[in-house]
């Protein structure tokens, strides 16, 4: 994360935060509803909603401010909302080989985990 990174989140309107939030729940549920419609023979509509939120965890980044009882090993946590664009940028390299970037994706079990290892 860079100054920059806060600068550009900070700067810009409220009104444009808050709709930025409401476009990523928009993108989370529209994911969610097409895994479901597309989805194999599972054993039970739990198993399939399961199914689903490990897809929008895997494609779809989660943000949101750091609050004091966040485990800093988990490799899933959110991340704030201030690296979403840095984030966006990241994936948008890989995103020329679509099928190698969501298989790296599926592998790491979140966009959020996927990031946090090419940190390293």
């Amino acid at each position: 994360m860079t100054d920059d990174d806060f600068r550009e989140y900070w700067n810009e309107p409220e009104v444009a935060q808050r709709m930025g939030v409401i476009a990523m729940k928009m993108t989370r549920m529209a994911i969610h509803i097409d895994a479901l419609e597309n989805r194999g023979p599972w054993e039970s509509e739990e198993h399939a909603h399961s199914a689903a939120a490990r897809r929008v965890k895997s494609r779809h980044g989660m943000y949101a401010h750091p609050r004091p009882d966040d485990d800093p090993s988990d490799p899933h946590r959110t991340l704030p909302f201030e690296v979403q664009t840095r984030v966006t940028r990241f994936l948008d390299v890989f995103n020329s080989v679509h099928t190698e970037l969501i298989k790296s994706l599926d592998a790491a079990g979140s966009v959020n985990s996927f990031y946090r290892a090419s940190l390293r």
